[in-house]
């Protein structure tokens, strides 16, 4: 779970739209976040591998070309928050918010 954690729950609380961008997004950003660290570190080992000619140049291209994809989907994931946090912003709500009172 992110760091943000206390505002996802007074979003939960009060059944704001928010909620949902903000855990869809949370998901998305961790199913693109973690694999990305791993083809990261693939991608340099198989562009070593390359030079030491123990695979040829496709190898590293596809680890890198999944580097990116994993990437670009952790993005998305980190827009969804954002739109999360600007519903939130747009209807007053923090994390400091009375949800009691509801």
């Amino acid at each position: 779970m992110s760091d943000n954690h206390p505002l996802y729950n007074v979003l939960r609380k009060l059944d704001h739209p928010g909620a949902w961008w903000w855990r869809m997004g949370d998901i998305t950003y961790y199913i693109g976040v973690i694999p990305a660290f791993l083809f990261g570190a693939g991608s340099i080992v198989a562009f070593v591998g390359m030079l030491a000619r123990w695979n040829d140049w496709r190898v590293p291209a596809k680890t890198a070309s999944l580097f990116v994809f994993c990437v670009l989907i952790a993005v998305c994931g980190s827009m969804m928050r954002r739109h999360a946090f600007r519903l939130a912003e747009r209807d007053g709500i923090t994390e400091e918010t009375d949800t009691e009172s509801k």
